[in-house]
């Protein structure tokens, strides 16, 4: 028999008593009962532990392509702004102009 098999006929076997687990539930089983009560909590255990450890890894990978990701933009953008740089006076008499003509046209048909 196996922990699960112990447990479930305590609670579904037994039709009055207590229904809860406590220290002597499995006492009551001897030796062998504690000792694979033991070995399933120590699997559990390491079955999570486990899951915690991949979910770190992979949310470590993600920082990583994110932060990559980051400096590929930045490196996108400061070649835009450094593109755009020389001709920023240009690009401002251009919305200067056309800031001027879209007034003039509201001002003739608004």
């Amino acid at each position: 028999k196996d922990v699960r098999d112990f447990v479930e006929k305590y609670f579904l076997d037994t039709p009055e008593g207590p229904k809860s687990l406590d220290t002597s539930t499995f006492l009551e089983g001897g030796e062998s009962v504690s000792k694979e009560l033991e070995k399933a909590l120590e699997n559990w255990v390491a079955s999570r532990k486990e899951g915690h450890e991949t979910f770190i890894r992979l949310f470590e990978q993600w920082g990583k392509d994110f932060n990559k990701q980051l400096q590929e933009i930045e490196k996108l953008n400061n070649g835009f702004l450094k593109s755009v740089q020389g001709n920023l006076d240009y690009i401002e008499q251009w919305f200067a102009k056309k800031e001027r003509e879209f007034a003039e046209l509201f001002r003739r048909f608004g």
